[in-house]
């Protein structure tokens, strides 16, 4: 698949999540809520394909990153890496070799940045093999929009 292609799903299903649930970012609803509503648009698209929310798997083995991200708190050191699970992916269940794309997502009102997410997307890029990642920001409140960074394919 193409970056235009890909780039065009992520963006329809954003403008879906912009337009259809704007009411989740107006509340400040959960990330991961926000995120498996953009995962059901992107299902649309991405046929052959599958969209999983929090999915930890690589193959049947738990899904793990050797790049461990020191400085971000909620990042456990691991010896045999770090236990991941990206927000959104799209991918074939089961095969390593068909890793699409990986989105990360964060709100606005968290306090702790973005460094973490754009070094876990480097990171499951790198050794996860995924072409595309992307992170996608929620800004939340009165003014409630939804866009991407994305980046290009390895």
């Amino acid at each position: 698949m193409k970056i235009d292609q890909v780039k065009n799903f992520l963006e329809r299903a954003i403008a879906r999540v912009n337009h259809a649930d704007r009411h989740l970012l107006v509340v400040n609803a959960s990330e991961r809520c926000i995120a498996a509503r953009l995962a059901i648009y992107l299902q649309e698209d991405f046929a052959g394909y599958d969209v999983d929310v929090e999915y930890n798997r690589a193959g049947a083995e738990i899904k793990r990153l050797m790049a461990v991200v020191c400085r971000c708190p909620r990042d456990r050191i691991e010896t045999e890496g770090q236990r991941v699970l990206p927000d959104v992916i799209v991918h074939r269940r089961g095969d390593n070799k068909s890793n699409l794309l990986v989105i990360e997502v964060k709100k606005s009102s968290d306090f702790r940045g973005t460094e973490c997410d754009h070094e876990r997307i480097e990171a499951f890029r790198g050794e996860l093999f995924y072409k595309f990642g992307a992170l996608v920001v929620c800004t939340t409140g009165k003014s409630p929009k939804v866009c991407a960074e994305f980046y290009p394919p390895i």
